[in-house]
């Protein structure tokens, strides 16, 4: 069992279109192994996988994180070219994505499509 990178809980697995990830019991976050969110995103999404944006959401978001796979790897941010507001931690070494607690489907919402896949492909 991996480690979350911003509140240290535990990740546990769970299943969203028969692609295993790993989702922080405490805080709710999702990390998601390298192709994993580009194979979600490419087939069908199932929203609110991660539950709803909270408070919490916001200041994990601010929060330096490391690598749960890479253990002490520290986590890039990546922003979109053409949304500032969309931005992703991502693994430099093994390019997992983690996301908080609800970016997975408000990013899925708000985003255009190639636009997300563009950053998590980058």
């Amino acid at each position: 069992m991996y480690e979350c990178p911003k509140c240290g809980g535990k990740l546990d697995v769970i299943m969203s279109n028969d692609v295993k990830l790993d989702k922080c019991i405490s805080c709710g976050g999702i990390w998601f192994d390298d192709g994993e969110l580009y194979k979600l995103l490419t087939t069908s999404v199932s929203l609110m996988i991660d539950g709803l944006e909270s408070t919490d959401t916001v200041a994990y978001n601010k929060q330096e994180g490391y690598c749960p796979l890479c253990n002490m790897v520290k986590l890039e941010r990546i922003q979109s070219k053409t949304d500032p507001d969309l931005v992703i931690d991502k693994c430099p070494s093994c390019h997992g994505v983690w996301l908080e607690r609800g970016e997975l489907t408000a990013l899925t919402i708000k985003a255009k499509k190639s636009d997300l896949l563009d950053i998590i492909k980058g």
